[in-house]
């Protein structure tokens, strides 16, 4: 999984905090619905005056949730960059941590002093299954304490009931991916493919970016696939979908348009650099012996590779890229055509 380091502010952290470059789902409302009435149940028994779940987002940490029973005060905003830095700092060093008095911290630009007079924090890590930190559970109040270990035991308890919602979260996300991929490929099926073109163009024409496309069709598939059969036509299918994976950034879409034919979105990417793209992808195609045992099947790919031009939608984009690739695969095959 790639990940981006992320320094936030608290220099006292022993670590980086490392925040995933991969989208996690969004959070629904009926796990806002839970987490509220867990936060309640925290203030109930704890007896303390607010608990709040702080998330991670870009690289600052924002209230996500807090109670809402018997919290008549709202934090003032030099509080919430307090209540900030001790977050950082649960989730610099990994650990729970808890400030009995802040009023009384050597370093008093630290404490959460305020017109409401909250004075207690603790912090607990909430974390993503893939061990990526989400944010932190924060329980505050207005005078000096100590947590009982009892009641310590209970919001362990709930961080994991959080947890473990975070854990359905992304298992339901993965499923409803897997619907949308191809099973032979593992890349975007048609449907999806196109659906996130029609985005791209809408988000390039509104912000005055660039797009480009590349459609590419394996040259003379069906003869191989008639001469070797299926299995080895899959086989190829798939180690051709491997080598464009791996030429593909974080932004990029690829997905299997038809039969033999693979489509591959470019966002914020010239034509010029696309057709060096497309260009790689073909050598490596060409160069790869994709039928061990025969030394006499030449499997190549063609391109047609097209940009956004003012005016145009997902069908004439995707129609002139076609065009291009007719052209390719009718002047010989194992070519890459721009236009």
């Amino acid at each position: 999984m790639k990940t981006t380091k992320v320094f936030l502010r608290n220099s006292t952290c022993k670590k980086q905090i490392k925040i995933t470059s991969e989208k996690k789902p969004e959070i629904q409302n009926k796990n806002i619905e839970k987490w509220q009435e867990m936060l309640n149940l925290i203030i109930d028994i704890c007896e303390a005056v607010s608990c709040l779940i702080m998330k991670i987002k870009s690289n600052d940490m924002l209230i996500l949730l807090k109670n809402n029973n018997r919290d008549k005060f709202k934090l003032e905003d030099k509080q919430k960059d307090k209540i900030k830095l001790y977050s950082e700092n649960v989730l610099g060093n990994d650990h729970i941590l808890e400030i009995s008095n802040s009023i009384k911290e050597k370093n008093q630009k630290n404490n959460l002093k305020g017109s409401n007079n909250i004075n207690y924090y603790l912090g607990l890590p909430l974390k993503w299954p893939d061990g990526e930190f989400f944010g932190t559970l924060c329980v505050l109040d207005n005078k000096e304490r100590k947590i009982k270990p009892a009641h310590l035991n209970l919001i362990k308890t709930i961080r994991s009931h959080i947890e473990a919602q975070l854990n359905l979260l992304i298992k339901n996300a993965l499923l409803k991916e897997k619907t949308r991929r191809d099973y032979l490929t593992n890349l975007w099926d048609r449907g999806y493919i196109v659906r996130f073109l029609e985005n791209e163009v809408i988000k390039t024409r509104k912000n005055n970016t660039q797009l480009s496309l590349l459609l590419g069709d394996i040259d003379n598939f069906i003869e191989i696939n008639d001469k070797y059969g299926h299995k080895k036509g899959d086989k190829i299918l798939q180690e051709i979908s491997k080598i464009m994976k791996n030429q593909s950034r974080d932004i990029d879409y690829i997905g299997r348009y038809g039969g033999e034919e693979f489509i591959y979105l470019l966002p914020n990417t010239s034509l010029e650099k696309a057709y060096n793209l497309a260009e790689k992808i073909r050598k490596k195609v060409q160069a790869k012996n994709f039928i061990p045992e025969t030394k006499e099947v030449n499997v190549t790919i063609s391109f047609g590779v097209t940009s956004y031009k003012k005016d145009d939608n997902t069908a004439k984009i995707i129609k002139r890229a076609n065009n291009l690739l007719e052209k390719a695969q009718k002047s010989g095959m194992n070519v890459c055509i721009k236009g």
